[in-house]
């Protein structure tokens, strides 16, 4: 809010720092971002000039901000598009609502930098299911996606476990070296046992994954033979 009254009348909280408020990112930047009509200079703040229609903006907790859909239009010109992706999922799995919808938006703004990744997340992903929960498994699927193989479910439910890269076809679970907020408190690992039960469980328990690679399915299940689950 502070930054808000520092930038001066018609300032709106933006960008990074809307989505941090949205709570659709773990963090906001060092120096706060806000968006105004005219040309202004506040020293730590980081001050965007734009000329903002009404159905952009709201008050979130008395603090004037851009909506959830603008928020992640503005996100997509400075962040990257796994998390562009995770922010867009978020905002799904937290209903935000804003009152133009993110195509309306999309629409409005076309030939806006960033509005390609946007669509493609839109049009592409299974959104509110399948989101990454750190930068680990942000990276994780940065890293499937450019070996060109296919993607994991990820946080998925098997019987009283959450596991964090879950491939039901192969029966392959992938557990990555970060704790997830839905797991039980406890050891960050689960034992070989235990990983190997959600392995069987996973065909049962889980669908079919989001798209469908034959080449990767195999890598997955060769990996699952030489490589047995390690006590954690």
């Amino acid at each position: 809010m502070a930054a808000v009254l520092a930038a001066g009348p018609g300032a709106v909280l933006s960008h990074r720092s809307a989505s941090a408020l949205w709570r659709i990112r773990d963090t906001a930047p060092a120096k706060p971002e806000v968006i105004v009509a005219r040309e202004r200079r506040r020293p730590g703040i980081h001050i965007h000039r734009v000329a903002l229609p009404a159905d952009e903006m709201t008050v979130a907790r008395g603090i004037p901000v851009t909506t959830p859909t603008r928020t992640l239009l503005d996100l997509a010109e400075v962040i990257s598009f796994h998390q562009l992706e995770r922010a867009v999922h978020e905002t799904e799995f937290r209903r935000l609502t804003s009152p133009l919808s993110l195509d309306a938006l999309l629409a409005r703004h076309a030939g806006r930098r960033g509005t390609t990744a946007l669509r493609e997340i839109v049009n592409c992903r299974n959104l509110g299911r399948n989101i990454p929960r750190s930068d680990l498994e942000i990276a994780f699927l940065a890293f499937v996606d450019k070996q060109g193989l296919e993607r994991p479910l990820v946080n998925e439910k098997i019987g009283p476990y959450t596991v964090d890269a879950l491939y039901p076809d192969a029966r392959l679970v992938i557990e990555l070296d970060s704790r997830s907020p839905t797991r039980p408190r406890g050891p960050s690992r689960k034992t070989a046992d235990e990983t190997a039960t959600c392995s069987r469980r996973a065909t049962a328990s889980c669908g079919s994954p989001t798209a469908s690679s034959t080449r990767s399915t195999r890598r997955s299940q060769h990996s699952s033979d030489r490589s047995p689950p390690r006590d954690r």
